[in-house]
C-alpha cells in the first residue's frame, strides 16, 4: 500500500479522532460558536482578551468582546457591506482587527487581511474589487497603505486606532497624542472627511439598530482571505470557508489528545491541554496561523488572549512580556525563538518558566541543534516535561495554518536513518498529506520530494487565491484517479513512524548530483553538523547528531550563471566570532567537497553575528540572497573579499570588489 493509503499517524491519536475533526456544525460560523462562549459559566470568569500596548493595558470581558463584534458589524452592515463581499484589511494584529474579522464572518462577508509589507502594485490588484477598506491609524503607518486605499474604488474606509481599546479617557488621549506625533514626522496623517470612518462614526452608525445583523450560516461560504508572509514570492490571498476555519481548531485540539494521557489537561479533557483560564501570548503579524492558533482558538476553548504587539518588535520585549503575562501558550518563529532562548541561556535570570504548558515552533523552524538546546534550557527553568511543552509545526496559508504538529510520544525506530533536519511532527487527523516525484509519482517512506495535500480528505485546504485562477489551477491539481492535490511548493520526506520532516521549497532546487536532488538547504545542512553525521545521511545510515565545531547556523544563496547551472554563496554564523575565518572556511570548503561539484562550493561567505528576523520573524532570505558583495573566500595566504558580477558570459565571482562595482548586476 502507498502511505497516502495506510495514514499510520492515526495510530497517535484516539479512536474517533478524524471523525471529531470532520464534526463541524452547519448552522454555525466561527463567529457564532466564539460568542457562545459568553454564556458559558465556565469561561465567563475570565476575560476573553488583555491588550498591552505603549504601557497601557486593558482588560475585555466575553460579554464586552462580543458587543464589540456586533458594533462593527452593525456599523459594517450600514454602511452596504453585503453577503459575499471582501473587505480589505491593512494593519497590524490589534484586537479591533479581530473584531472586524468576526463582524464580517458575521455578515457573510469576509476580510482579505494585507501585510503592510505588500507591494503596492500587487496590493492594489488583491483590492482592486474592494469597496470598503479598513486601516490603521498608529505609528505613521497609513503612509504604507496610503496609495492603495485612496483608489477611487474604495467607498469608505474604517481607521482603527490602538486608542480605541482605552476610550475617550486620560489614556486614549494621551494615545492619540502620541501617535499622532508619529504620523506627522512621517507625513501619514488620515484624511478626515466622509470616506473616513472612525471610532465615534462607527458607533453612531450601530446605534440606529436594535439586534446585530447576521447572515445565515454557511459553512462552505469564504469566510476569510490570508495573504502570504512572502517570504517565498509573490503575494497572494489564500480563500478559506467557514468549514476551514472551524475543522482546522477542532484538528489543533485533537492534536494533542493522543494516547498519551500526561498531555491532557486533567482539568478538562474536552479541551485537550488547552484549558479555560489558560493565558496565550499574541504577538505576531496578522497571518493565517495567528489568525487560527492566537485568535480563535483561544476565544474558542475559553482561554485569554495577552494582544502584546510590541512584544513582535525585539527579542528584549518578547522576553519582558513573557514574564510579565506569563501565558500558559505561547506560538513563535524559528528565529525569534533562536533568539528568546539565547537570551534566556546566556542572562543570570533564573525565574522559573513554570507557567508555560506549551512553546509551539513555526515559521522557519529550527535545527537538530537548537531543538535539542530549546529542550535543555526549559528543564533548567522549570518546565515540566520539555519535551511535552516543546512542539515545532508546518502549516501553510493555503491550508489555513498548521497541518502537523511535533509530539513527544513518538519513538523514532532505532536503526532510522539520521535527518539532517528536525521532524514538523504528525499530520492532524484529518489531514492526508503524501510526497511525490516531479513526475507525479507518489514516494514511499525515507524518499524525499515534494509534499501534496489531499484536498479533497483535507477540509482545511483553501478553495484558491484570490483574483488569480491561473495560479490556482497549477497549485490544486486533479491527478489521473480524479483526486484533487495541494502541491505546495514544499520539499520533505515522510518517516516510517509518520512524522514529516521538512526541507525547503521546491524553488531552492538546483542541480541533479549523482542521481539525486540537491538543495541549498543540502549544502547548508553539510555546514553545520560534523563530518561523521554528514557522511553517515548521505549513506542513509543510522548515526548520533553532532555538530560542525565552528559553524552554528548557515543559509546558502542561488545565483544562475549562464551556462544554466547555479554558483552558490553561503551567510553563516560562528560560534565564536573570534575564531581564525581562513581556517573555518577552508575546512567547510574541504568537507563540502567530498560530496558537490565546484559550481556548488560556496563562491563566498558572509558572516553575521546572528540572522535577524524580518517583520513576519523569519529569516529576510529575500535581502540575504540580493546581496552581491560583502562577501570573503579562503585562499592560502588569508581571506580575500569576494563579489558576483557579470559579463556577457554570465555571472561569476571576482575578488576585487572595485572591478566587481564596475559590473555588478
Amino acid at each position: 500500500m502507498k502511505p497516502s493509503e495506510q495514514n499510520i499517524h492515526m495510530r497517535y491519536f484516539e479512536e474517533g479522532a478524524y471523525e471529531r475533526a470532520q464534526d463541524i456544525p452547519d448552522d454555525a460560523t466561527i463567529t457564532d460558536l466564539i460568542k457562545q462562549c459568553a454564556y458559558m459559566d465556565r469561561y465567563n470568569k475570565y476575560p476573553a482578551l488583555i491588550y498591552n500596548v505603549y504601557g497601557m493595558k486593558v482588560t475585555v470581558s466575553r460579554q464586552e468582546f462580543n458587543e464589540k463584534i456586533d458594533t462593527y458589524a452593525k456599523a459594517l452592515d450600514a454602511i452596504g457591506v453585503k453577503e459575499g463581499e471582501c473587505v480589505s484589511l491593512h494593519g497590524p494584529f490589534i484586537p479591533e482587527m479581530g473584531y472586524i474579522v468576526l463582524a464580517l464572518i458575521q455578515l457573510g462577508a469576509w476580510a482579505n487581511i494585507l501585510q503592510l509589507a505588500t507591494p503596492e502594485e500587487e496590493s492594489e490588484r488583491l483590492t482592486k474589487d474592494c469597496k470598503v477598506g479598513v486601516v490603521f491609524d498608529g505609528m505613521g503607518l497609513y503612509h504604507e497603505a496610503r496609495n492603495v486605499i485612496e483608489q477611487g474604488h474604495f467607498e469608505k474606509v474604517l481607521v482603527i486606532s490602538p486608542s480605541d481599546s482605552f476610550g475617550s479617557g486620560l489614556r486614549g488621549k494621551l494615545m492619540n497624542v502620541y501617535l499622532n506625533s508619529w504620523a506627522k514626522k512621517l507625513d501619514a496623517v488620515i484624511p478626515h472627511d466622509d470616506k473616513y470612518l472612525r471610532l465615534k462614526d462607527i458607533e453612531k452608525l450601530a446605534e440606529g439598530y436594535e439586534t446585530a445583523p447576521r447572515a445565515e450560516p454557511d459553512i462552505n461560504r469564504i469566510a476569510l482571505g490570508t495573504g502570504s508572509s512572502r517570504s517565498t514570492g509573490a503575494a497572494k490571498c489564500s480563500m478559506v470557508t467557514n468549514r476551514a476555519i472551524i475543522s482546522n481548531i477542532l484538528q489543533i485540539r485533537n492534536a494533542v489528545t493522543t494516547v498519551n494521557p500526561d498531555i491532557v489537561d486533567t482539568r478538562d479533557s474536552e479541551f485537550s491541554g488547552y484549558a479555560y483560564g489558560q493565558r496565550f501570548l499574541s504577538h505576531l503579524p496578522f497571518l493565517s496561523t495567528s489568525l487560527s492558533i492566537l485568535f480563535f482558538l483561544p476565544l474558542l476553548y475559553g482561554m485569554t488572549i495577552v494582544c502584546d504587539p510590541m512584544a513582535a518588535l525585539t527579542t528584549e520585549n518578547f522576553y519582558r512580556s513573557i514574564f510579565k503575562t506569563r501565558p500558559a501558550q505561547i506560538i513563535s518563529t524559528g528565529p525569534e525563538s533562536r533568539s528568546f532562548f539565547k537570551m534566556l541561556r546566556d542572562s543570570r535570570d533564573n525565574r522559573p518558566l513554570d507557567f508555560l504548558v506549551r512553546y509551539i515552533i513555526g515559521g522557519d523552524g529550527i535545527t537538530n541543534e537548537d531543538y535539542y538546546e530549546f529542550l535543555d534550557v526549559l528543564g533548567r527553568h522549570g518546565v515540566q516535561n520539555p519535551q511535552d511543552a516543546l512542539s515545532v509545526g508546518w502549516g501553510l496559508s493555503e491550508c489555513f495554518a498548521a497541518l502537523t504538529s511535533k509530539l513527544s510520544e513518538v519513538e523514532i525506530p532505532k536503526d532510522e536513518k539520521v535527518r539532517l533536519v528536525t521532524s514538523v511532527g504528525i499530520p492532524f487527523p484529518a489531514t492526508r498529506i503524501a510526497i511525490f516525484d516531479d513526475d507525479g509519482k507518489e514516494l514511499d517512506y525515507g524518499e524525499r520530494g515534494e509534499i501534496w495535500v489531499n484536498a479533497d480528505v483535507t477540509p482545511t485546504v483553501m478553495t484558491g487565491y484570490y483574483m488569480d485562477d491561473e495560479l490556482t489551477k497549477k497549485v490544486l491539481v486533479k491527478d489521473e484517479n480524479g483526486t484533487t492535490w495541494l502541491h505546495t511548493g514544499d520539499i520533505g520526506e515522510l518517516g516510517s513512524d509518520g512524522q514529516l520532516y521538512y526541507y525547503c521549497r521546491k524553488i531552492d532546487f538546483l542541480e541533479k548530483v549523482n542521481g539525486k536532488s540537491v538543495y541549498t538547504v543540502d549544502i547548508a545542512n553539510d555546514v553545520i553538523h560534523s563530518d561523521e553525521t554528514i557522511a553517515a545521511a548521505h549513506d542513509n545510515r543510522s548515526c548520533k547528531l553532532t555538530y560542525d565545531p565552528d559553524v552554528r547556523y548557515c543559509y546558502v544563496s542561488k545565483f544562475p550563471s549562464a551556462d544554466g547551472t547555479y554558483l552558490t554563496s553561503a551567510h553563516i554564523v560562528l560560534r565564536d566570532k573570534d575564531a581564525d575565518l581562513n581556517r573555518v572556511l577552508t575546512r567547510i570548503n574541504d568537507k563540502l567537497s567530498a560530496y558537490f561539484p565546484d559550481n556548488l562550493i560556496p563562491a563566498g561567505y558572509r558572516v553575521y553575528e546572528d540572522f535577524l528576523p524580518e517583520a513576519v520573524k523569519k529569516i529576510d532570505r529575500k535581502l540575504m540572497d540580493s546581496y552581491l558583495d560583502g562577501y570573503v573566500r579562503p585562499s592560502g595566504t588569508g581571506c580575500v573579499p569576494i563579489a558576483f558580477a557579470e559579463d556577457d558570459n554570465g555571472l561569476f565571482a571576482v575578488e576585487d570588489n572595485e572591478i566587481a562595482e564596475k559590473i555588478m548586476l
